[in-house]
């Protein structure tokens, strides 16, 4: 029940986490890194430190960061609520 709630919230789940990326998992997927693992009430979370570049606007570590030449130091998203009407969330 718990995983059907959080496959729910789709990209969204990174803005309730706070953090730049969340995936979710089965339990037959996850890594083997124990130390850096988490389990509270059958959840196991997963610690990664992203090697992406930070952006300059909302501070998460994106794999787009610097993708638009007019906007060099921002993430796609940033670009996006920048330049236009902005992204549409459901969730968070």
């Amino acid at each position: 029940m718990r995983m059907k709630k959080l496959h729910a919230l789709k990209d969204e789940l990174r803005f309730l986490l706070i953090v730049s990326d969340a995936k979710i998992n089965s339990s037959e997927a996850r890594a083997e890194a124990r130390a850096r693992e988490r389990s509270e009430h059958g959840v196991v979370v997963e610690v990664i430190v992203s090697q992406h570049q930070k952006c300059a606007r909302c501070w998460q570590r994106r794999d787009d960061v610097g993708t638009d030449k007019t906007h060099p130091e921002l993430c796609g998203r940033c670009v996006l609520n920048v330049v236009s009407e902005g992204e549409m969330r459901e969730f968070a």
